[in-house]
C-alpha cells in the first residue's frame, strides 16, 4: 500500500510518565500462555492522575491484570483501568483527523491548509476555503497536525486512573497473563551399538511471540495441561523472527519440582527473552536410560509395513529419574566414532519411572500381509471372522518378535481360536506377540466372534 514518505507531527503523544519494572518473573506454560509477575516503583505525582505502563505484550489478556500496592493497600485508589492498543499508523492518524485542519507541505515549500474530509489508498481529500482539493499520497509530501484529538500510544499501554494518592512513591506488584509465549521440550537420544542404552539430553525451546521483551527475568516453565476457557483468536504478528539463540551465561539445567498437579522447572539465574526470539535452555543433565527395540504391525495404520519403535524406562541409574515433558524426541545411533540419525517422534508427558515408546520409522527387512479368510454372519448382530496374517523376516542372521495389533470395529469381541497368545490391550484391540526367525516367515491365524 502506498505510504506518505515524510511525516512531521506537532502532537504530544503521551502526557504521563511510563513506569519501568524493577523485577520480572516469567512463568511459561505449554499452551501458548505465560504469567508475568513484576515489581515496580511508581511515581504517584503524575499528570491527570494517570499511571502508564508501556513495556507490556501486545497479546496481553487485559482481564487478567492484577495490580496492588506491596505494603499499604490504601496508598492510592484505582478508579479505572484501560488497555490501549490503538498504536499509531498513518491510516489511524488520518482517521483521527477526519473533519479537522491539517497542513500539507510539498517539497517545493508550497503549503496547502485545509480540513481533511476523507482519504483513500492514494488520495487525500481536503476542503480549502470554498474549494475541494485532492492530494496524491504518492507524492513526496509532509503532513502537519496542529491539535491532537486525544492521546496517541506508540506501543501497547496499560493506563490506570487513580485517586487519593497519600505519598509520592509506592512499590506495587503487577501480574497478568499473556498469549504468545510458549515452550516445548526437545530431546536428543543416542543409542549404543546394542540398542540397550539410550543417552538422553533435553532442551527447553522457548518462543517469545508476545510482542514484548523481558530483560533480566527469572524464568519458570510449567509442564502439564492447565484447563483454560477457549481464548479469542490471537492477533497476527508481522514481526520478523530472529534466529535460534541459546544465550545463557552457562548451560545450567533447570531445577525441577512438583507444583500442584504439574511439574515446574526453575532456571538457576536470570535470562532475557527478546521479542520474536527462540531460546534454548538446558532442561536436565544427560542421563542413560535402559532401552530396547520393538517391532509393531497394525494393519489399520499400515497394511504391509512393520513399524520399528524404541521403548525405554524413564529411570536412570542411581534413581536420577525426572519427569519428561512432552516434546519432539530425536534418536541417533552410535556407529563407531560417528552417529547416524534414525528417526523422531513426539513424546507425551512421561512421569518419572514410567515406560515410554516412540516410533522412529519403518523396518526395511520386515513385511506383513493381512487377509480375511472367511467371514460369516451368524445373526442380525453377530459375525465370525477367520483372519490370517503372514509376517516375513528378511534379516539373514537376526530373529525378531513382532507385536501384532488387531483393531476390531465392535467392543464385544472374543478370540475363539488362535495359534499364538494374545492380550486385550483395550476394549477394541488385541495384541499378539509373534516370533519370526531370521530369513523365514510366520503365519498368525485366529478366529474372532464379534457382536453389536
Amino acid at each position: 500500500m502506498p505510504s506518505i514518505k515524510h511525516w512531521f507531527m506537532s502532537v504530544l503523544l503521551l502526557t504521563a510518565v511510563p513506569v519501568a519494572a524493577d523485577q520480572i518473573t516469567v512463568t511459561i506454560y505449554n499452551q501458548d500462555l505465560a504469567l508475568i509477575n513484576q515489581t515496580r516503583t511508581i511515581d504517584l505525582n503524575v499528570p491527570d492522575k494517570r499511571l502508564l505502563i508501556t513495556d507490556i505484550p501486545a497479546k496481553i489478556i487485559p482481564s487478567s491484570v492484577h495490580m496492588q500496592p506491596r505494603r499499604n493497600a490504601d496508598v492510592f485508589r484505582i478508579i479505572e483501568q484501560n488497555f490501549e492498543y490503538d498504536v499509531i499508523t498513518p491510516d489511524k492518524l488520518l482517521r483521527r483527523y477526519l473533519g479537522r485542519p491539517v497542513e500539507v507541505v510539498a517539497t517545493d515549500g508550497k503549503l496547502i491548509t485545509g480540513r481533511l474530509l476523507n482519504y483513500q489508498q492514494n488520495t487525500l481529500i481536503l476542503q480549502t476555503g470554498d474549494h475541494i482539493q485532492m492530494v496524491d499520497r504518492n507524492e513526496d509530501i509532509r503532513l502537519r497536525f496542529k491539535q491532537p484529538p486525544g492521546d496517541f500510544y506508540s506501543k501497547p499501554t496499560l493506563v490506570w486512573h487513580i485517586q487519593k494518592a497519600r505519598q509520592a512513591k509506592a512499590k506495587i506488584d503487577l501480574s497478568y497473563l499473556t498469549r504468545g509465549l510458549s515452550w516445548q521440550a526437545a530431546y536428543v537420544g543416542v543409542l549404543d551399538a546394542e540398542d540397550n542404552a539410550l543417552d538422553v539430553g533435553a532442551w527447553a525451546v522457548i518462543h517469545n511471540q508476545s510482542g514484548a521483551e523481558f530483560a533480566n527475568a527469572g524464568l519458570s516453565l510449567v509442564a502439564g495441561e492447565v484447563k483454560r476457557v477457549t481464548p479469542p483468536p490471537p492477533l497476527k504478528s508481522k514481526l520478523a523472527t530472529r534466529s535460534l539463540a541459546a544465550s545463557l551465561d552457562e548451560a545450567a539445567p533447570l531445577e525441577q519440582k512438583s507444583f500442584f498437579e504439574y511439574h515446574r522447572y526453575d532456571l538457576k539465574g536470570r535470562t532475557t527473552l527478546l521479542r520474536d526470539q527462540k531460546k534454548q535452555v538446558a532442561l536436565f543433565n544427560n542421563r542413560v536410560l535402559p532401552s530396547r527395540r520393538i517391532y509393531r504391525y497394525a494393519a489399520h495404520h499400515h497394511s504391509k509395513k512393520v513399524t520399528v519403535a524404541l521403548a525405554f524406562e524413564n529411570k536412570a541409574a542411581g534413581d536420577a529419574s525426572a519427569p519428561m515433558p512432552a516434546g519432539v524426541f530425536r534418536v541417533y545411533r552410535r556407529d563407531g566414532d560417528s552417529e547416524t540419525f534414525v528417526g523422531e517422534d513426539r513424546l507425551p508427558h512421561t512421569p518419572a519411572g514410567a515406560e515410554a515408546k516412540i516410533a522412529i520409522g519403518m523396518a526395511f527387512d520386515l513385511q506383513a500381509e493381512r487377509k480375511v479368510i472367511t467371514q460369516k454372519r451368524l445373526a442380525k448382530r453377530s459375525m465370525r471372522q477367520q483372519v490370517e496374517i503372514e509376517l516375513r523376516n528378511f534379516k539373514k542372521k537376526k530373529d525378531v518378535a513382532i507385536n501384532v495389533e488387531e483393531r476390531f470395529n465392535y467392543r464385544d469381541w472374543q478370540i475363539e481360536a488362535t495359534d499364538f497368545k494374545y492380550t486385550r490391550k483395550d476394549t477394541r484391540t488385541a495384541e499378539f506377540k509373534v516370533p519370526v526367525k531370521a530369513n523365514t516367515r510366520t503365519t498368525l491365524r485366529y478366529t474372532v466372534l464379534m457382536s453389536w
